[in-house]
């Protein structure tokens, strides 16, 4: 992989307001899309069905041409051929020829990359190993499993050493055994420097390996960043009294929006940081109330992803 067209301090993915419609209606898959992958990085793509996450792969790969708007692809214009050679990808549908043994495909993949007969069959070798398939090379692909088929997918991705690694959907036919699999293979990939973008909705798979996401909701980017960036949202703290008072309310009001539970005599606040939970204690206390506790309330990840995908739940 010492052949990428751009430098570690450039951007490996970058889009400028890209934007796809489809129709008479013009319905818009992609709306104006600014997109930020940093080389190196584990980009996870994240989104219910219908967010636009396949259609923004297509666009990045020149598949799909964009009604407007702009972006690069290890350095080069969207679609580059150049470009287009240093990108494995596995798509969503996978389609192979069923008459060919796996050896066979990746053989004849590697032939399309002008990839020399020694290192295509050496890494051919290498790969089936990697993915689980080494006994069953010279069985042909018709006889698979859809769980083998994605294996066999994921292989051929993988076959040119890519700088970029385009994996949409990549779990959605694997068993447990294959997700995990999967996981391992791109946290070693992690390690080696690779830059892969990776399109699931299964969040606690993108949150295990991926190390920074955006998040897509009807074709338009929600945010995107680290996941300490993407729910950085301020600290809530549970507070509860031995006797609920108005007063103290209006004081925790004082630091944030508020939720009080009458019945429980707690109430909880959302404070701008954590360093302000010793000033709304301190301003209780001057007030005389009783405390009984003082609970940090951190979001789950899984949750904070949720919420930023379904604002109105």
């Amino acid at each position: 992989m010492n052949h990428t067209l751009v430098k570690p301090s450039e951007p490996a993915v970058e889009t400028v307001g890209l934007s796809k419609v489809y129709g008479r209606n013009a319905v818009p898959a992609v709306n104006h899309l600014d997109l930020d992958v940093p080389f190196g990085s584990i980009f996870g793509l994240i989104g219910p069905n219908g967010a636009g996450k396949t259609t923004t792969i297509g666009m990045l790969l020149g598949l799909v041409r964009p009604s407007s708007g702009s972006g690069k692809v290890l350095g080069r214009p969207l679609g580059d051929r150049s470009a287009r050679r240093q990108i494995g990808y596995l798509p969503e549908r996978l389609r192979l020829p069923e008459y060919l043994t796996a050896t066979e495909f990746l053989d004849f993949y590697g032939r399309l990359y002008g990839i020399s007969v020694k290192d295509r069959q050496a890494r051919s070798q290498r790969l089936l190993g990697q993915v689980g398939l080494a006994k069953v090379a010279h069985r042909q692909i018709r006889t698979f499993s859809l769980g083998m088929q994605q294996r066999l997918g994921i292989a051929q991705a993988l076959l040119p050493e890519p700088d970029l690694l385009v994996l949409d959907e990549p779990t959605s036919a694997l068993d447990p055994g294959g997700r995990q699999m999967v996981r391992d293979l791109l946290l070693e990939l992690r390690e080696c420097g690779i830059t892969a973008l990776y399109n699931s909705h299964i969040l606690s798979e993108v949150l295990e390996v991926c190390d920074r996401f955006a998040i897509l909701r009807n074709g338009t980017l929600v945010t995107q960043g680290t996941l300490d960036e993407i729910i950085q949202r301020g600290e809530q703290v549970l507070i509860r009294f031995r006797l609920m008072e108005p007063t103290y309310i209006a004081i925790c009001e004082r630091f944030g929006p508020t939720n009080p539970n009458l019945q429980r005599s707690e109430l909880t606040v959302t404070l701008e940081a954590e360093t302000d939970i010793p000033l709304v204690v301190s301003a209780l206390v001057a007030h005389n109330a009783a405390l009984q506790a003082v609970i940090p309330l951190r979001e789950r990840p899984e949750d904070a992803l949720m919420r930023l995908l379904n604002p109105h739940h």
